[in-house]
């Protein structure tokens, strides 16, 4: 199954899930905060027809072997580059996915706030 990297808004945080390709759109939420994810880009592993893959592949902008997310953010660390900001880059499709996360939370804070009222404003929604 696919490894699949999020990145949680609030906190910041990187998070890994291991996903059916089936799940893959399912909403992940973050393990710390409970905050809706952005899924983010991220290198792809390949192999060969020899059946050599270990799961690693060279990232070259960081010039070394890369064997899993974890991995990648330690030799970041180390070699001190850093995560870009969402707003630091200006894909159009990241500010749309951003967005779409910002007015998830609302919702889900909506929701948490007044569950009873919640469902039934989005029941009436749904009716018209």
């Amino acid at each position: 199954m696919p490894i699949y990297e999020y990145q949680c808004q609030p906190c910041n945080r990187l998070h890994e899930f291991i996903l059916s390709v089936d799940k893959r759109k399912t909403p992940q939420y973050c393990p710390e905060c409970g905050e809706y994810l952005i899924k983010i880009l991220s290198a792809f592993a390949r192999h060969s027809s020899w059946g050599d893959w270990n799961g690693a592949y060279y990232d070259r902008g960081l010039g070394c072997n890369i064997a899993s997310a974890s991995h990648r953010k330690k030799v970041m660390k180390e070699k001190g580059v850093r995560q870009l900001e969402p707003d630091e880059v200006s894909d159009d499709r990241v500010d749309a996915q951003i967005a779409e996360a910002e007015e998830h939370n609302k919702e889900i804070k909506r929701f948490k706030a007044d569950p009873k009222k919640f469902i039934q404003e989005v029941d009436n929604a749904t009716l018209r």
